[in-house]
């Protein structure tokens, strides 16, 4: 008997992160040509990887067009967990504790932390709990120190304004990526 091979298409995730599903399945196609060195059978064109390329999720070098790491992380997402996840309560305690003391009512309340978090991993798929604390640890270092414009800890993860929701946590996590900001200290290596 052969092995079949499957794929996991959450549909309402793909929706989600603004992808249809030709889209879904030129990144797939990427993801088993870089990690499986073969292809699936799909054929998809310029325009399709044009737009892949404005949403961010594949890049080019050296003339290779490679799948970036939330790419991946979606895959893999997909692969090893068939779903949503819930996300630890002990987690959303450590990522609440980062605004402890900060500003009175910064920390926002457990319940609406754990809803957004567990909404926000949903949405991106793959990121670690350390990824998402060292992301809160750089949004605190942009502060330097002043607290007025602090964020409430569940604004940080999302907050609507008028029809728009936007996520400062999304983009601190892609500031991470985009300048690989590992060590709490990576000022003192400025010297």
């Amino acid at each position: 008997m052969t092995k079949r091979n499957k794929i996991w298409i959450d549909i309402d995730l793909i929706q989600e992160l603004n992808l249809n599903l030709n889209e879904y399945l030129a990144l797939l196609s990427l993801y088993y040509e870089k990690h499986n060195k073969k292809s699936l059978p799909f054929i998809y064109g310029g325009e399709i990887i044009e737009v892949l390329y404005e949403k961010g999720w594949v890049m080019t070098s050296k003339n290779r067009l490679i799948l970036k790491n939330r790419g991946t992380k979606l895959i893999n997402r997909l692969n090893s967990n068939r779903g949503k996840l819930d996300i630890d309560i002990n987690f959303v305690i450590k990522f609440r504790n980062k605004w402890r003391g900060l500003k009175l009512g910064s920390m926002g309340s457990l319940s609406s932390c754990q809803h957004k978090l567990n909404r926000w991993r949903n949405v991106n798929p793959g990121y670690s709990d350390e990824e998402i604390l060292k992301a809160v640890d750089l949004y605190m270092l942009s502060l330097v120190n002043d607290y007025q414009y602090l964020l409430r800890a569940d604004y940080f993860i999302f907050k609507r304004e008028g029809k728009d929701e936007n996520s400062r946590l999304s983009a601190f996590i892609d500031e991470l990526e985009d300048n690989e900001i590992i060590d709490d200290e990576w000022t003192s290596n400025l010297n």
